[in-house]
């Protein structure tokens, strides 16, 4: 979204963002106003509290995207007790529904189901290179078209805490070595639907 003729109020937090050139944060209609690059916080990881990871903002991605090292995935369920990772999610999506239909985005575990599945990871401190293992329950999958004959991709989704200018967005992310990519963090509309403005001017 594109702001041009509204005024800005000062945000309650007036902490500044070094990728600001206005200054410190601001709403607009009780949202926040980010630019298309910002400092994104891990809220909820004790090592990582206030420091900042360089995200890129994109209104056209449907989902938040994390780089995570050691992705290791699996389930309590004796169906999926053979399973680990990439196989295991594969099978997740082919035994509860049609993959084509991404059914999990209406409801993923559930009694009847009873995937009971977590995923460990790693993430890297951007200053020191250390890295910090979590580990979280499986919320959902996300499937990725790969190239090619490759199919459909699947990354794992958790919940996590994230934390921009004075908001903190408990929101779905996938988990996805982002090494080939300029920023670690992608955030999409799963982090900025009702919470954010995108200003690509700032």
């Amino acid at each position: 979204c594109l702001l041009t003729t509204q005024s800005y109020s000062v945000a309650t937090s007036l902490d500044q963002s070094p990728f600001y050139h206005n200054g410190p944060h601001y709403h607009l209609e009780e949202k926040l106003v980010m630019d298309r690059i910002e400092f994104i916080y891990y809220a909820d990881v004790d090592s990582l509290k206030g420091v900042g990871v360089p995200a890129k903002i994109d209104t056209g991605a449907d989902t938040t995207s994390i780089h995570a090292l050691n992705i290791s995935i699996r389930s309590s369920n004796p169906k999926f007790a053979d399973l680990q990772g990439e196989a295991l999610l594969k099978a997740i999506a082919e035994s509860f529904g049609d993959p084509d239909s991404e059914w999990w985005l209406e409801s993923f575990d559930t009694p009847e189901r009873n995937i009971n599945a977590t995923v460990q990871f790693d993430l890297i401190h951007p200053h020191t290179g250390q890295a910090i293992t979590l580990e979280r329950p499986l919320a959902r999958l996300s499937g990725i078209q790969g190239r090619g004959d490759h199919g459909i991709l699947y990354r794992p989704v958790v919940e996590l805490a994230l934390a921009s200018g004075d908001i903190t967005v408990n929101t779905a992310v996938n988990l996805t070595d982002r090494s080939a990519f300029s920023y670690p963090i992608l955030i999409g509309k799963t982090f900025l639907r009702e919470q954010a403005w995108v200003d690509s001017s700032y």
